[in-house]
């Protein structure tokens, strides 16, 4: 089977939102890139990446240019045209557009290997369980209105999830007590069952996550993590964030691909890998028998035996604050150790 056609274009998706109905712009589209991968033996696979903004047709033109070296290649060896495409990007990466790029066709190289095998992914994976928790995310976004959010958050539990995801560092004149109100208006619409987390995608300073960071705990919210809390790659003041709080911190989405940043690999942080190109990356580590253990899923609490999607979890621990490097040792020491 060889590689046989890539043609890509840009989707403007409706910028709706399914899972509660309330949308922050409802009349505003999403552009996104859609990728089709042809083979020889007719089994084509989709992929898809998105940015966002102005720079989204520089991305498709990426897409296209990484796709067309692609062309003639075994679809199957995933790893083997990933490298060949990472080896031409040359210094524009690892990270940002590159990244992206070659996530739509990474992507369309597993759905192709599913077809042509006849397995789904979480099988090709290595099916190491045959449920996985899910949560609830884009529902309670930031833009919305107060009402909106409380409603959107008691519709997601009347729907039976258990874990959702909200987001703070609200725009407009906001404060320490508006940013709390919200926090705590959603936790009693959810219910105090619901794992609730909370994504500022990094609009907080060091000393701002800190004090709101407490103010939300001390209010009883109980969040089960804070997400991306301020800029992704102030690694000693994510420390400090992780440090002085009970709750567990979450981050990792903005670095491209890139190493594991040094926090995560500490007790003080908890590292999500869902940036592009994850999928790749996970596949490879679930097979490395060094790390002796399957991934966690991100952001939650290892697992034993039993349901993983099992309600009454509770939520994470302080003393749970590594997930995805357990065959790295654990940096000593609070911020100054993290910058070593």
């Amino acid at each position: 089977m060889k590689i046989s056609s890539i043609r890509s274009q840009i989707v403007a998706l409706p910028n709706d939102e399914p899972l509660a109905g309330f949308s922050e712009n409802p009349n505003a589209t999403n552009p996104i890139v859609t990728l089709r991968v042809g083979t020889d033996d007719g089994v084509e696979g989709i992929g898809v990446t998105y940015f966002g903004g102005r720079l989204t047709a520089t991305l498709q033109h990426a897409v296209e240019d990484l796709g067309a070296l692609a062309m003639g290649e075994d679809p199957l060896r995933v790893e083997a045209v990933a490298a060949k495409l990472a080896a031409a990007a040359g210094s524009a990466g690892p990270g940002g557009v590159v990244t992206m790029a070659m996530s739509a066709i990474d992507v369309a190289l597993w759905d192709i290997k599913g077809k042509a095998l006849g397995l789904p992914l979480w099988k090709l994976l290595g099916g190491g369980r045959d449920r996985i928790a899910t949560y609830a995310s884009g529902a309670l976004r930031r833009g919305l209105k107060l009402e909106e959010a409380v409603t959107a958050a008691g519709r997601l539990r009347e729907k039976g999830y258990r874990q959702a995801k909200m987001q703070l560092g609200l725009p407009g004149v906001t404060s320490p007590a508006r940013e709390v109100e919200q926090a705590r208006l959603i936790r009693a619409a959810v219910g105090p069952d619901m794992d609730l987390m909370c994504d500022i995608n990094q609009r907080w300073r060091v000393e701002q996550a800190i004090d709101i960071g407490r103010r939300v705990e001390n209010a009883g919210v109980g969040l089960y993590w804070l997400e991306d809390v301020t800029a992704h790659d102030d690694y000693p003041g994510l420390a400090r964030v992780a440090e002085a709080l009970a709750t567990p911190v979450a981050g990792g989405i903005p670095m491209g691909h890139r190493a594991v940043p040094p926090y995560a690999r500490s007790p003080l942080g908890r590292h999500r890998d869902d940036r592009p190109g994850a999928l790749r990356r996970h596949h490879a580590m679930a097979q490395d028998r060094r790390h002796g253990r399957s991934l966690q899923p991100a952001g939650g609490q290892p697992r034993g035996a039993g349901d993983p999607c099992a309600p009454g979890r509770g939520r994470a621990k302080r003393s749970d604050r590594r997930v995805h490097a357990p065959a790295l040792p654990p940096v000593r020491g609070g911020a100054g150790a993290a910058r070593r």
